[in-house]
């Protein structure tokens, strides 16, 4: 099983590269093909087509297909995704039995960091300055924008905005970084995550950089507190069963969900109450403890492979229970709809350039430093988020050691230096069937903001429109190098 290629087509990558070793495909027929030079050869030509077969294309989706290239939302996005571009680039959708074409690939050897950037907002003007197959790979996966926000503050407004800003570590004085703003947009043209970030909107009244003593003591009273009365402190008693009995170990266990939003849908309960307090031994547990139950359903029905982990922290991000908890689900055909959004679009990127969606991704994260590895694993400081502070761990598959452990300073990282207590995170673990194109274990923690805020952290825009962020990927990734460090070494 494997995690970074899912084509027939695997890519060749020395690092460092010298200048003219640049990203070589290895196709079947055994012919080499550089993707750049490709690049830069056939662009202005197809630039001159793209359009027109664009919209020849919307003319096919509307008899029920999907158009056979990339929509030209710019012409730097139609330039890149025209890059090592063969006959096969075509692509339409998958009908839910449709087998990914997906093969075995290793992980590949990992790329030093090749530019300093310290802030997202410095990021448009380092895209240049990246490696020559970082900066293929980059312009191939995003499109990257800024927008300029520019204002007039009346002088009887002031004093308001420089209250509101008080956190901003800057001149006050002149209100010039609220007069003059820049929002920078990434967006993936093969996932269709779109980010928008403006650093202004992370100094708004709320947005605190940590809890203070007294209001610590206070949620960890709560938490305490919430011990009396627990029905998963007491689950002989107070929780159900699946039908072929409970799967227990010595930190955890299994309850069937009583409310199902699947067929089969049960929870892994660490027997620990607090949320706060996650051990590594904890986390390795639940994830062992998972692959059993998941093992479990696919034996009584092997229909149900796709596995789905959900865990919220804490009553701020919908966690109904006060008591640390798993709520693990397996789903028939594909995975739910986001993570088989992502599955779909690494599958197209894989089609159109012959080359792997996850190791680009990642050689694009190691090469701007927001990466780091462990064995056959990898967690990212993910430059296009859902929500605040994301931090994406990938492996081969959920049982490798190094995949529990990155999990683990994951949580650490967003729970020590970015002073986080309440997260979600979802895992999609590797499919069931031995013989289904292998997919990768791939776990995505969000930050949930202060367990106390009144406010909604979603609104409108998280719900119907894009992914609006004000936490910088590039202070995330500070956070988890010396997490990293301090968990297992230099």
């Amino acid at each position: 099983m494997s995690l970074f290629t899912l084509g027939n087509f695997s890519t060749i990558r020395e690092w460092p590269l010298p200048q003219a070793e640049i990203s070589i495909l290895k196709y079947p027929e055994g012919c080499q093909v550089d993707a750049p030079q490709m690049a830069s050869a056939f662009s202005p030509l197809l630039a001159m087509w793209t359009p027109l077969v664009y919209y020849l294309g919307l003319l096919v989706n509307s008899a029920g297909k999907k158009p056979k290239t990339d929509s030209p939302r710019s012409s730097e996005s139609s330039r890149s995704s025209r890059s090592s571009r063969s006959s096969r680039s075509s692509w339409s959708p998958r009908s839910p039995n449709q087998p990914y074409e997906q093969r075995p690939h290793k992980l590949l050897a990992p790329v030093p960091k090749e530019v300093d950037v310290y802030s997202f907002a410095d990021l448009p003007s380092m895209i240049d300055k990246l490696g020559p197959s970082s900066s293929v790979y980059f312009e191939r996966l995003y499109t990257l924008e800024i927008s300029d926000g520019n204002l007039d503050i009346p002088d009887s407004f002031q004093p308001k905005v420089k209250k509101m800003f008080a956190a901003y570590p800057g001149d006050l004085d002149g209100l010039e970084f609220v007069k003059k703003q820049n929002v920078v947009v990434l967006y993936n043209k093969y996932t269709f995550e779109e980010t928008l970030f403006n650093a202004l909107r992370g100094y708004r009244p709320g947005y605190s950089a940590g809890l203070a003593p007294e209001t610590e003591e206070k949620l960890r009273q709560m938490v305490e507190d919430s011990k009396d009365g627990c029905d998963f402190c007491h689950y002989e008693q107070r929780t159900a069963k699946d039908q072929w009995g409970r799967i227990e170990t010595e930190l955890c266990y299994v309850a069937s969900n009583v409310a199902k939003y699947q067929g089969h849908h049960s929870l892994i309960v660490p027997k620990q109450h607090s949320p706060l307090e996650i051990s590594l031994e904890i986390i390795q547990d639940l994830l062992r403890t998972s692959n059993k139950w998941f093992n479990q359903v696919y034996s009584q029905d092997p229909d149900m492979q796709y596995p789905h982990i959900m865990w919220d922290n804490l009553p701020r991000s919908s966690a109904s229970q006060m008591h640390f908890h798993w709520q693990a689900s397996v789903s028939r055909d594909r995975y739910y709809a986001r993570a088989n959004q992502i599955r779909d679009g690494a599958a197209r990127y894989e089609e159109i350039h012959q080359s792997s969606f996850w190791a680009d991704v990642i050689a694009v994260h190691e090469a701007l430093g927001l990466a780091v590895r462990l064995d056959d694993a990898v967690a990212m400081a993910y430059i296009s988020p859902t929500k605040e502070k994301e931090l994406i761990v990938i492996s081969e598959s959920s049982t490798t050691p190094a995949f529990g452990r990155l999990l683990y300073i994951a949580f650490r990282t967003l729970m020590g230096p970015m002073n986080v207590r309440s997260l979600s995170c979802g895992i999609t673990f590797e499919p069931r069937d031995p013989s289904a194109p292998p997919y990768p274990a791939i776990a995505r923690m969000v930050d949930r903001g202060d367990p106390f805020d009144r406010r909604n952290d979603v609104g409108a825009m998280e719900f119907f429109g894009a992914y609006n962020v004000a936490s910088d990927p590039f202070a995330l990734a500070k956070g988890l190098h010396s997490t990293f460090e301090r968990e297992v070494g230099a």
